[in-house]
């Protein structure tokens, strides 16, 4: 019986654990989202993106860390998803050229906002 507590109380802190560094990721985050806002508006979204992928990572390891915890074999899910993987790369090709494309625009900042594009009218709503 004695087994079995432990085992639970194991498995419950490995899935606290991630929710921890997520509240973590977003007290830092809000930190220097505020420290940003007031120098550079344009590097705030890259820190957004850069706060999701993160808080995603995380939930992905506290998840393949429970599943090792119940016995289940990582380096076989890891592979079968590697395969999955590449089927959903070529069908999700364009999507992923475009998230890579904003990601380079908003890193190298090649246009800004309130730059003036020439040779563009600007629109007239209706």
């Amino acid at each position: 019986m004695s087994a079995f507590w432990s085992y639970v109380a194991l498995t419950l802190t490995v899935m606290a654990r991630p929710g921890c560094c997520v509240r973590l990721i977003d007290i830092v985050s809000k930190l220097k989202q505020s420290r940003l806002t007031v120098t550079s508006s344009s590097k705030v979204s890259l820190l957004q993106l850069v706060e999701k992928l993160s808080k995603i990572l995380v939930v992905i390891i506290g998840g393949l860390v429970v599943l090792y915890i119940t016995g289940i074999n990582i380096a076989a899910a890891l592979t079968g998803l590697g395969i999955g993987g590449i089927a959903i790369a070529f069908a999700a090709q364009k999507t992923l050229e475009n998230l890579f494309g904003g990601i380079m625009i908003i890193s190298d900042q090649p246009v800004r906002v309130g730059d003036f594009l020439p040779g563009r009218r600007p629109s007239r709503h209706r």
